[in-house]
């Protein structure tokens, strides 16, 4: 492999495709947007006797919304969760949710529809693609999935979360994301 000489006179190597390997401090890619004011989180319930569609996200940023991680936790019974992604539709019941964000104090605000479903019905979302399927069982009252690779959804690219078992489950769910361009 080539070497590089960095600025301080130490060889750096350099792979086929031209990436540097150094060693340095890091910081994770959701801390990187923390700190811009770019990362969120948004909490919500599912009530009992919510069948099907229960959260629904479209991002509207031309930066990519990423989901990094989501925690469940369960209050009376668990359940079979489905993340879907690429749905279509508008949602036809449910109430606006305004995602926390991460840089206390930075006023800015997540660019995107959080809706999450109050109704018996589901919210008349179509097509799709199922990217996950979550279990929280009744025994277990939290768990935390990360995603390494993110969910990232382009602008005008949407992310439900369905309740697939029990409509009379009673959770608690939070989703982190973050804004960021695409690296390249």
């Amino acid at each position: 492999m080539p070497r590089q000489i960095s600025s301080n006179g130490n060889p750096r190597t350099i792979n086929d495709r031209g990436f540097a390997y150094s060693i340095g401090p890091g910081i994770d890619m959701a801390a990187h947007a923390g700190d811009k004011g770019d990362a969120y989180s948004v909490v919500y319930n599912i009530d009992p006797n919510v069948a099907g569609d229960f959260l629904y996200i479209k991002n509207s940023s031309d930066k990519d919304l990423r989901i990094y991680k989501i925690k469940g936790l369960a209050i009376t019974t668990g359940g079979i969760i489905t993340l879907k992604t690429g749905v279509t539709g508008t949602p036809t019941t449910g109430i606006d949710l305004v995602p926390v964000n991460s840089l206390i104090g930075s006023g800015n605000e997540a660019e995107g529809t959080f809706n999450r479903n109050t109704s018996t019905t589901s919210m008349a979302l179509t097509g799709g693609n199922t990217y996950d399927i979550l279990q929280l069982p009744s025994t277990i009252t939290e768990a935390v999935w990360n995603y390494p690779a993110e969910i990232s959804l382009q602008k005008n690219q949407t992310f439900v979360m369905a309740n697939s078992t029990d409509p009379t489950s009673v959770m608690t769910w939070v989703v982190f994301f973050y804004y960021h361009e695409k690296v390249e």
